[in-house]
């Protein structure tokens, strides 16, 4: 799936220039995709991009952050010899700090945004987060300033929108099965649809469901968790080996809730 999202990204853009700040949005509203589209554009600009997932950053220290770059020695003073044109700001990049579930990774990691602010003086530094989460991390918004965006989030921030009609128009011309679903929904499965993580899970659900009569019981979703439960019947449920799977599934998500975390090292898992 494509969604032509390129007016945000523009406007991501100018934000990553202007000074350091936080990206909000919901829950997969696309925030690392759109933070991947900037990059790509930065670089197409010869600016230079740093992006540091939080959920592979092993432990928020010096060398985590240093292996992550792939730097030789201390990784401010890496970043700070970078050239830059005149007038151009390098951009790094903390995607998805609500990814630090853990306590002291979540400290960690904001002693080192607070060093990046102060003292990489040619980067501005930018931090991706949930909307949720961002209201309730008052010492992550206090690194960005305390000004009143009107939004309920009190430092500089850039929101990634919900799709619009235009955006969900760039979908359907490549999919027209997926547009006559969309029109048939019930309104409550058309706005959770204007988020590009749902409407990917429901591409995937009627590639893989063509009879008509599950096509009409997915018009009745009215919720997420109907939505992810669907998906779960067709990708995990309705397939072979489908207890494998499920065992499978499960002892990877007690791993993760054991180790409060969205990664985990494949070696040590198998």
């Amino acid at each position: 799936m494509k969604i032509d999202r390129s007016h945000i990204i523009k406007d991501l853009f100018q934000f990553s220039q202007e000074g350091n700040g936080v990206i909000i949005g919901k829950p997969g509203i696309g925030k690392s995709y759109s933070i991947a589209e900037l990059a790509e554009m930065l670089a197409n600009n010869n600016i230079p991009v740093v992006i540091l997932p939080i959920d592979t950053i092993l432990d928020g220290t010096d060398s985590s952050i240093e292996s992550e770059i792939e730097s030789d020695g201390g990784w401010i003073s890496y970043l700070d010899k970078v050239k830059l044109s005149e007038g151009e700001r390098a951009v790094l990049i903390f995607d998805a700090y609500d990814a630090a579930r853990d306590e002291k990774l979540k400290k960690e990691i904001l002693i080192q945004i607070k060093k990046a602010i102060s003292k990489l003086h040619k980067w501005n530094v930018i931090v991706s987060v949930r909307t949720y989460d961002a209201t309730k991390s008052p010492q992550l918004l206090r690194l960005f300033g305390n000004q009143n965006y009107g939004n309920g989030i009190s430092c500089r921030n850039f929101e990634i929108s919900d799709l619009s009609d235009q955006e969900l128009e760039s979908v359907f011309n490549d999919n027209p099965a997926l547009e006559d679903l969309f029109k048939a929904a019930d309104i409550e499965l058309k706005r959770i649809l204007r988020i590009p993580f749902f409407l990917r899970l429901l591409e995937e659900i009627v590639q893989m469901n063509s009879d008509s009569s599950d096509l009409e019981e997915i018009k009745l979703i009215k919720s997420e968790t109907e939505l992810l439960n669907k998906y779960w019947i067709t990708k995990v449920t309705n397939t072979d080996n489908s207890y494998k799977k499920e065992v499978l599934l499960k002892s990877l998500a007690e791993k993760l809730v054991e180790n409060r975390t969205l990664n985990y090292v494949k070696e040590e898992f198998v």
